[in-house]
């Protein structure tokens, strides 16, 4: 920093309100704001410099390996990188289908959001269906050569998201449902026959199925 030059942050353009002065500044709120910074030398003071802090809550929780597919926490902004033994990998979702016979250990997954990220390397084994959700979906007729029908036990769900991906991790099928107690309908009609996984999303769960489209 140059001699007699003194830094101070407000919160407005206009300079008006003095919220700090000095080099460092540590937001009393964490989350994502503007503050403007001028510089004074010599008593001559700065126009003031735009500072835009983004606030990024990425996850800390394992990643589940249930089956032989582990997942990452779900995030709508997040980006996933997988790896395996610290190398990139061609995944890009967030889930990887592994070997259960143990090399699950070798896999992590690397999250970001714009220019934060974390790398998640702990996993948590999921055994039972019940250990993981509250919410038992079940899909049927399994295989279809049109439709299919998902049921959630979980009363009062709403606003779930139904995504389907195909065995490349590329989404295939989307949309938004205010799901009352009937089945809702997922269309594959579109889809070139194969296995698919379906991906449900509710208020407060979040599971995986295995489809066969004939």
């Amino acid at each position: 920093m140059a001699p007699l030059c003194t830094i101070k942050w407000y919160s407005d353009p206009t300079l008006s309100t003095l919220i700090h002065s000095g080099n460092e500044f540590e937001p009393e709120r964490a989350k994502t704001d503007t503050f403007y910074v001028s510089q004074t030398l010599n008593g001559v003071q700065s126009w003031p410099k735009e500072v835009i802090i983004h606030v990024v809550q990425l996850p800390e929780t394992n990643l589940v390996l249930k089956n032989d597919t582990l997942s990452a926490p779900w995030g709508d902004q997040f980006y996933y990188q997988w790896l395996y033994r610290g190398d990139s990998i061609n995944a890009y979702n967030n889930y990887v289908l592994v070997d259960t016979t143990g090399n699950y250990e070798n896999f992590s997954v690397i999250i970001s959001e714009g220019v934060c990220r974390t790398v998640i390397d702990g996993i948590d084994i999921i055994t039972s269906i019940e250990s993981e959700t509250s919410a038992y979906i079940s899909y049927y007729p399994n295989p279809t050569t049109t439709k299919g029908y998902v049921t959630i036990n979980g009363a009062g769900q709403r606003d779930v998201t139904f995504q389907m991906f195909n065995m490349q991790g590329s989404e295939v099928f989307r949309k938004k449902s205010n799901f009352h107690a009937d089945d809702e309908a997922v269309d594959m009609t579109h889809l070139a026959a194969g296995l698919y996984l379906l991906r449900v999303i509710g208020e407060n769960f979040q599971e995986t199925i295995r489809v066969i489209k004939e």
